[in-house]
């Protein structure tokens, strides 16, 4: 829970900094990086090892949809 803490208290302005002086790509792969890393987490949390070999496809879906949203 502490590391959960620690890396929110560090991407919560980085997030808004992006937000608010990058330009769209940058936005798209910070959002796409979240993305990923929610569907890590989700697939860890939920499949557990039975679903191991679906992480890596879960990821690249979750980074995909997210480009897909960007550019349409």
């Amino acid at each position: 829970m502490k590391k959960r803490i620690l890396v929110a208290a560090v991407g919560v302005p980085l997030l808004i900094l992006v937000l608010s002086f990058a330009p769209g790509w940058a936005t798209l792969l910070l959002a796409a990086l979240l993305c990923g890393i929610g569907a890590h987490e989700l697939m860890h949390a939920a499949a557990g090892e039975k679903g191991r070999p679906l992480i890596p496809l879960t990821i690249a879906a979750a980074v995909l949809v997210t480009a897909d949203a960007y550019w349409t």
